[in-house]
C-alpha cells in the first residue's frame, strides 16, 4: 500500500541528516536562513561576516546537500 507521508517523514529525516553532517558555518547558514527565516543581513552580523560570504556558505552548503540527496533518492 503507498503512504506518502511514510515517504515525506523519510525524506524529512534524510533532510535533516543531511543538515547536521554540513561544516559549522554552512550548517549555520542553511539553518538561519531556511529554517529560523532569518534575513541574509542579520545572519552575517551574528556571524561576523560579510552578506557575501553568507551567500557563499549558502550556496555550498546547498550544493552539498544536494549531492548527499542525490545518493539516497538513486537508491
Amino acid at each position: 500500500m503507498y503512504r506518502p507521508g511514510l515517504e515525506l517523514a523519510e525524506l524529512y529525516d534524510r533532510l535533516q541528516n543531511a543538515v547536521s553532517r554540513l561544516p559549522e558555518k554552512e550548517r549555520r547558514v542553511i539553518s538561519s536562513l531556511y529554517m529560523e527565516e532569518e534575513k541574509a543581513a542579520d545572519v552575517a552580523a551574528d556571524m561576523k561576516l560579510s552578506v557575501g560570504s553568507i551567500y557563499r556558505l549558502q550556496k555550498k552548503g546547498i550544493r552539498r546537500i544536494r549531492g548527499m540527496m542525490s545518493r539516497f533518492m538513486a537508491k
